[in-house]
């Protein structure tokens, strides 16, 4: 395994996935506190006759922080050693020969491994505002080419 380093970071290559991970040395980041939008539910009438403020914003969508990745692993127990032995990530769970959950935070996962039959970016997971903002960004990637997503997942007829 290569590693660079610099005063302020490391890059190292996952031998078993081909991932890249470089760790820099940030300042804390404070995340600004966002107000509840307001919702209509059981016996509460919160906002009547109006759609919810944060779906009329016109600005891109920006999500505050990474939540989770998770990577498909061809060999899982390397992949594990690099991430835990290699970068110091902790185990938070583990189902055995399967997948390997893994944090350098709080959170309960930053990271899962899971065994594939190939090295594969399956999805990250993205922290956002509200729920308005999932929408609109999926709006917003759908823009130019509304359909090319059900193509590929359903058979349109």
């Amino acid at each position: 395994m290569k590693v660079n380093c610099t005063p302020t970071s490391l890059q190292a290559r996952d031998p078993g996935t081909d991932v890249v991970v470089t760790i820099e040395l940030a300042s804390r980041i404070s995340e600004a506190v966002t107000p509840p939008t307001p919702y209509n539910g059981p016996g509460r009438d919160e906002r009547l006759n109006a759609r919810a403020p944060l779906f009329q914003r016109e600005q891109p969508v920006k999500p505050s922080r990474l939540r989770h990745a998770v990577l498909g692993c061809a060999d899982l127990s390397s992949a594990r050693k690099f991430f835990c032995e290699g970068i110091g990530l902790k185990i938070s769970d583990e189902v055995r020969d399967l997948g390997v959950f893994l944090r350098y935070s709080t959170d309960h996962h930053n990271l899962l491994l899971q065994s594939a039959p190939l090295n594969f970016l399956h999805h990250t997971s993205w922290q956002v505002d509200d729920v308005n903002d999932i929408g609109r960004g999926a709006t917003h990637m759908l823009e130019d080419r509304p359909l090319s997503i059900c193509r590929r997942t359903l058979p349109l007829r």
